[in-house]
């Protein structure tokens, strides 16, 4: 077997192609630093809309998780900062994706009883029935914490009242329980 032969001009081009391969990979990488989608939900969380953006711009993924699973959109959205909605939202920010119990921005909003916050995700057709991993609905959620406002909404969308969850437990009950718990 007789070997290969590579002429000198063919090895250049293909050394220059591997180098250069290899330097668009090295700044590529750099370009999206490692923790830039734990900064983009630290800045969604704190209601920071200008970073949020200004990292959406750099390439950081909208969707980005942290270890719970949470999205920079779910926590805008527990933490009732509608501008940060609104600029993840126009990114396409998934509205419906769930953490790791199940949970959606849609559940996290109705927590902060924010109708604005509510009303933006529902514009991009927000699960109104979705179950965390618990069988609980935004409804049964809002209505054991007796928040009224919320509740029209969320039954306006369709929220299916007699929905139960794992333990038998419906936004009625949850609502006729407001206000008796004793901690």
């Amino acid at each position: 077997m007789e070997p290969i032969r590579i002429s000198h001009l063919k090895f250049s081009v293909l050394l220059v192609a591997v180098l250069v391969w290899f330097l668009t990979s090295a700044l590529s990488a750099q370009a999206t630093p490692p923790n830039s989608g734990k900064e983009l939900i630290d800045a969604a969380s704190k209601g920071d809309a200008v970073k949020v953006k200004a990292l959406l711009d750099q390439g950081v993924k909208v969707d980005y998780p942290d270890e719970r699973g949470l999205t920079a959109l779910m926590w805008a959205s527990i933490r009732a900062h509608a501008p940060v909605v609104e600029v993840l939202l126009a990114q396409g920010a998934k509205v419906d994706l769930q953490s790791k119990n199940g949970g959606t921005a849609l559940l996290g909003a109705a927590l902060n009883k924010n109708p604005e916050v509510i009303n933006m995700l529902f514009a991009r057709s927000a699960e109104v029935n979705h179950q965390n991993d618990g069988g609980v609905t935004v409804l049964i959620n809002a209505s054991f914490q007796g928040y009224v406002e919320v509740v029209k909404i969320l039954l306006a969308h369709g929220a299916e009242i007699n929905h139960q969850d794992e333990h038998g437990f419906t936004a009625l009950l949850m609502a006729s329980m407001v206000g008796t718990w004793k901690w």
